[in-house]
Parts: C-alpha cells; structure tokens; sequence
C-alpha cells in the first residue's frame, strides 16, 4: 500500500510539472499556427503585399502608433519603405496611389467602419458617422443649401462683423508686445466664426475675453467619443459611476450639446430672409423637399448640426496656427499676399467674393492645407461582400483599406521638395500686369493629390465654408499686422502630432501679432 501511495504520488508530482509545460506547448502552438496563416495561408496573406512581418501578424503595431500618436507618419514612412501598398495588419491594408484611393472613396461601395459610428449627438447618426448611402444621400439633400450660392454669399457678408471683432481682440491681447498662444487662440476664433454661421448665434468670445461653454463642452464630448471609439463597453460602463468631476463631465457633454442646439432649433424664425439668417441650422429648419414636401427631422438635424461645429472648430483652427507659423515664418509669404490685398475694394460690403478670386492667397491657404491639412490621416472603410481588386491585389470582404491625403500631398514626382509651402508651385506673376494667375504647368494629377477635405461622395460638405472663414480671417490678419513668432516656435516644436485633428507636437505656437494696417485698407475703408 505504501508503495503504492508513493507511486501515485510521483505521478502526481510528474503531471503538475508537466501542466505547465504543456499549457505552454499549446500556446506557442497556436501562436505559431495564427503566424503561418496570416503570413502564409489566409487569403490575404496568399497576395504577399509587402509590409513589416509584426504588422501582418498582429494589430499591434497599428493600435501602437495610434497610441503614439504617430499613426499618419508612421503609415507614410512605410510607403517610403515598401511601395505604395502595404500590409498594416492582420485585416487592413493601406495604399498611396491615386487611382485607388479616389476608388476607395468616390462611391459607397466601400463603407464607412463601425468606428465612425461613435460620433454621434444624443445617439442619432449624423453625415459623419452613417455608413448608410441612403441617409448620408438625405443629409447631403438637407445641408447643402447651406453651403451654395446666396447663401455663401449672405454669410460672408454676415461674418465680417465677427471678423472685426477677432481683429480688436489680438490687438488688446498684442498690446505691449505680448506673445499670443495661437493653438489656444484659434480653435475659439472659429468656434465664434461657426457659432454664427452653423447655429446662428454669437458667442461674443472676442468681445468679452470669456470661453463660451460650447468650447468646453465639445472638448469633453471629443474625448468621451474617443474613449467609446477605443475602450471596452464593459470599462465604460464603469467609468459612468466615477466620482470624478471631469469624467461626469465628460459623460455629460453629449447631452448637454444636444440639448443646447435642440433649443436653438426650436426658437429658430424660418420666416426670416437669408439677408438676416444666411445660418446652417435656419437652412436646415426650412428645408422642404421640393417633390414630397419632407422636412428635415429634428434629432438628425440636430446631430447634423453638432457635427459641423466639432468638426470645423478643430479643424480649421488647426490651419490657422500653421498658416499664421509659416507667414511669420518666411515674410515673402507675408509680402506677396499683403500686396496682393492691397487691390481689394473693402468698403464693398460684399468684398468677400473678390478674396474667393484672388490667385495667390488661395494658391498660399492651398499649399498650407497641403502640408499642414488637420484631417490627413488613415480615412478607413471596409472592402464589401465579394472582395474588391485594388492596386493588382484581390482582397477579402471584411478588409479594412484607406489612403490618407499626408502621403498623397508629399508625393515628390508632383511636389518636388514636398515639405515647403510654395504657392507659386500653383501660381506665377503674369509678366504684362504683375497680377497673380494659373500656372499652365499644373497638371490634372496634381488637383487629383490634393484632398485635405476628403474626396468623391463622402467629402466634406462645410468645405465651401471652411475656405470662406480661410480667405477672410487671413486676409484680416494680414492687413492689420506684422506676424513675429517666440523662440519657442521651431520647425521642431511644430511637427504635427495626431490628436483627433493634426497639431503641433508641442502643444503650443506663441506668435506676436503687431499692429501695422496695411495703408491701402486704411484709405479704401475711409473712402
């Protein structure tokens, strides 16, 4: 018996020994055996598209970056190294040529992921976030009358009161030589600008100096769209009970946004002319279809709304920090467009539709969208039932692909050396007038590269909005002040970093803005 005892005994201790190691077999098995699949045997992996082996084999690679918040540079520096397609993970491949991408984006064959689908108001899908054709087809019918022919026209009238406004407000704040941070600066300047017209109301930010609630409500509301965009549910669910101040805010932010622009919706006056309310949200609210008399519904006109305003407030603030770093960084820049100015008539209050038509302050807010465009990342969609060719590859339903408008912009063939800001690759003097005019050697290739607002059917429908606020606030600044940046701006400290919008790594631009009026706006304005 007691022999017995100890031979079980040892046979015990032998299989304990043994759990372990076969525990660990198994897994180093099943690791090998996902390893040979994606790299070797899974459909895509039989089309051998070049890229780094981790990348093919696990997400992490891509998830890191992300993380780092490096994704766009780090994808572009792959194209270098491999070509214009690469395998960026176990389902997801990335392309840098022309054709494909406009492919990827032109119709609604590939959809949009379910990513997108997180940025919504109060829970009501918006353009932005809908992978369905039908209702982005609807939204598309409801917004853009805001955006087109008199409309445009009456807002631009409209916003030059606020541009005045923004004028006053660096001029108190550069007074004695101060040194404003511009990346702070910007974001509210648009905020003011989109206040009036998105929701049609004025926030008065430049007049009294004081943040609007809207400007930290929408911060809060990027961040809790983010943390459900990349957090388990579960965890999410648990953060709701924190007793955080700045979570419950965070979490409260969606609904108090809501809230706010249902309210304006309501008290909206759709009786009013366009002359009186040129605004997205009145536009929006006197919708009829023209066949079936449908109006637009109130909570997807609602979401709608809130979209435009989150997404122009960081977006074109962004291009602002940089269009200002790279005039005071290269004073040609300043003195081509300052002499350019001086031929605009600014006592016409409807002078904004000659800033639409000037070459070289158009070819300038060109080439800084170029290299500096705040939405120039991975745009993601889902390759549908049936699998797709793109670029001589078959790829699998279910594969995520997307092309990101950072590489297409430094292409070296159609920009030779890419990372300048150069209008005149646009642009040259004509020899007879000195006036600013097309360049003839600007080829349909390079138009087709440049999609800082997105492309085909998805493409941003407040562009002609964003290029407006674009034309007039730089024209603004520069015929009212010299730009001198801190010694902290560097080339360095302004590499774009990717937190939601592209902007500088170090978190700050510090730029003096002296006051200098131009002495043609001086003397067109008395007259």
């Amino acid at each position: 018996m007691k022999a017995m005892e100890n031979a079980q005994a040892i046979v015990d201790e032998v299989e304990a020994n043994l759990q372990p190691s076969i525990l660990l077999a198994a897994a180093v098995v099943a690791i090998g055996v996902k390893v040979v699949w994606e790299l070797v045997l899974s459909p895509l992996a039989r089309q051998r598209i070049p890229g780094p082996k981790l990348a093919a084999v696990s997400n992490a690679w891509f998830e890191w970056v992300t993380l780092r918040f490096r994704r766009t540079a780090s994808v572009h520096e792959l194209f270098k190294q491999y070509g214009p397609v690469v395998r960026v993970g176990s389902n997801r491949v990335v392309f840098n040529e022309a054709a494909v991408v406009k492919e990827l984006y032109r119709t609604h064959k590939f959809r949009k992921t379910p990513f997108y689908e997180n940025f919504t108001f109060g829970g009501v899908q918006n353009s932005f976030s809908t992978s369905d054709p039908l209702l982005h087809a609807k939204f598309r019918r409801w917004n853009s009358p805001a955006f087109r022919g008199e409309s445009m026209r009456s807002a631009g009238r409209v916003l030059i009161g606020e541009i005045d406004d923004i004028v006053q407000r660096i001029r108190k704040d550069c007074s004695d030589g101060q040194y404003m941070d511009t990346v702070a600066f910007f974001p509210i300047v648009t905020l003011n600008v989109l206040g009036r017209a998105v929701l049609g109301e004025n926030f008065n930010q430049m007049e009294t100096g004081v943040e609007h609630r809207y400007a930290k409500l929408s911060n809060y509301w990027l961040i809790d769209k983010v943390m459900m965009a990349k957090l388990p549910r579960t965890f999410l669910k648990a953060l709701r009970y924190s007793p955080f101040a700045l979570l419950r805010n965070v979490f409260k932010a969606d609904d108090l946004l809501t809230e706010y622009s249902t309210g304006l919706f309501d008290a909206a006056d759709t009786t009013k002319s366009l002359d009186e309310r040129p605004d997205m949200l009145t536009a929006y609210k006197a919708f009829r279809d023209s066949k079936t008399g449908e109006t637009a519904p109130l909570d997807l006109a609602v979401s709608d709304l809130g979209l435009f305003m989150i997404a122009g407030m960081e977006t074109t603030g962004t291009s602002f920090v940089y269009l200002i770093y790279e005039l005071a960084s290269k004073p040609k820049l300043w003195d081509n467009l300052r002499a350019e100015l001086a031929t605009v008539d600014y006592s016409d209050e409807w002078f904004s539709e000659t800033l639409r038509d000037l070459k070289y302050l158009n070819a300038l807010i060109r080439e800084v969208l170029r290299i500096h465009s705040p939405v120039s990342a991975l745009l993601e969609r889902i390759v549908p039932p049936g699998g797709a060719e793109l670029g001589n590859y078959w790829l699998p339903a279910g594969t995520l692909v997307g092309g990101q408008a950072y590489s297409a912009h430094r292409d070296q063939e159609l920009f030779p050396d890419p990372e300048l800001v150069n209008p005149e690759r646009w642009v040259r003097r004509d020899s007879e007038n000195g006036r600013w005019v097309d360049r003839e050697v600007v080829t349909p290739e390079m138009h087709a590269a440049w999609f800082p607002f997105g492309q085909g059917a998805r493409q941003c429908t407040g562009k002609p909005l964003a290029e407006l606020e674009l034309q007039l606030v730089t024209a603004a600044l520069v015929n009212n002040f010299r730009v001198h940046l801190h010694e902290s701006a560097t080339p360095e400290s302004m590499k774009s970093i990717e937190i939601g919008a592209m902007r500088p790594q170090s978190g700050r631009c510090l730029v003096n803005f002296e006051y200098t009026p131009s002495p043609a706006l001086e003397a067109r304005c008395a007259a």
